[in-house]
């Protein structure tokens, strides 16, 4: 990938995690602490944290670009993906089916019903699921090129006397 390639995606994850540090820091502060069961904040804690990680790991990438730093950016935002994915799949599951309302503590039912609608529901639903999806395709493209390289790299004798880009050599 060219340097200009590495930037870009660089500055495309660090917008992604950037606006999911929005909307958690906006349910804090709209007031999820005090509505949301204890094990669903620390959910979404885990998922505040893990979205500041991701930007300063995406961030250092878009501005040191070496090659080394391209694990720990794939690791961070897949861990950001997953834990937003199993956030939304808890709010989706809350407001329909035989579990509505287990993520909202008893007391903050009525005030939180009235703090969403459908329309968001589907939306977060569907836009969490293309997320995961994209996830597992980028993840299954990054593990056939890695095993391309290695390929190339490996030889029956022996070394063929490359050096492997991502190598310390």
């Amino acid at each position: 990938m060219s340097r200009f390639g590495q930037r870009t995606l660089a500055t495309l994850l660090f917008i992604g995690a950037g606006f999911l540090l929005y909307r958690t820091l906006a349910m804090v502060s709209g007031g999820a602490l005090e509505t949301l069961v204890a094990w669903v904040v620390v959910l979404l804690m885990l998922e505040l944290i893990a979205d500041g990680i991701a930007m300063v790991v995406c961030g250092a990438w878009a501005i040191g670009g070496r090659p080394e730093q391209v694990r720990a950016v794939i690791r961070v935002t897949t861990v950001v993906v997953v834990l937003h994915a199993v956030r939304v799949l808890v709010f989706v599951l809350g407001r329909t089916g035989p579990w509505v309302d287990f993520d909202v503590k008893p007391a903050a039912r009525a005030h939180h019903a009235a703090t969403w609608t459908w329309g968001e529901v589907y939306f977060a639903g569907t836009m969490s699921a293309i997320s995961v999806v994209a996830l597992m395709v980028f993840l299954l493209y990054w593990r056939r090129k890695k095993r391309e390289l290695s390929d190339v790299y490996r030889t029956p004798g022996g070394d063929c006397g490359l050096v492997r880009p991502d190598s310390e050599e």
